[in-house]
């Protein structure tokens, strides 16, 4: 099953459907958002014993949106865990989208590791409330 869960301090979580495999070596790469020099980026990836590659953990800090009534405000935290296998050209992609709240995370395992964030959904932004937000098409790098 797939959710997002919200939860305070403008910091999100999700999770993502589990996929039964074997435990292989482990690669972690860390970059940021073009643009964004406080913002950062980790991905996880899991080759199993079989060749196969999952990316098992999505961790992105420091994501600014643009709110309703012209309101900025900053994602402190978007995680994800679980296996979203990696297609034979290095491609990924999760999209979460529980009606009110949309979430798509996609990239490619590939030199260099990169892809694409967008959040769209209604978080606390502090004194302005709960309001509709939208990070935009955010591109990301790793190094």
């Amino acid at each position: 099953m797939r959710r997002l869960v919200l939860m305070t301090g403008a910091a999100v979580g999700l999770a993502f459907a589990a996929v039964a495999g074997a435990q292989g070596s482990q690669t972690i790469y860390e970059g940021g958002f073009d643009g964004e020099p406080q913002s950062k980026v980790r991905v996880k990836v899991l080759e199993a014993e079989d060749g196969k590659l999952f990316v098992t953990s999505l961790a992105a800090r420091r994501v600014d949106v643009t709110c309703e009534g012209g309101v900025t405000a900053r994602i402190k935290k978007v995680v994800g865990r679980g296996r979203v296998r990696v297609g034979s050209h290095g491609a990924f992609r999760f999209a979460n989208d529980d009606g009110d709240t949309l979430l798509k995370f996609s990239g490619e395992i590939g030199p260099p590791p990169a892809g694409k964030l967008r959040f769209s959904g209604k978080i606390d932004t502090g004194a302005a409330g709960r309001l509709q937000c939208d990070s935009g098409r955010l591109f990301w790098t790793s190094k």
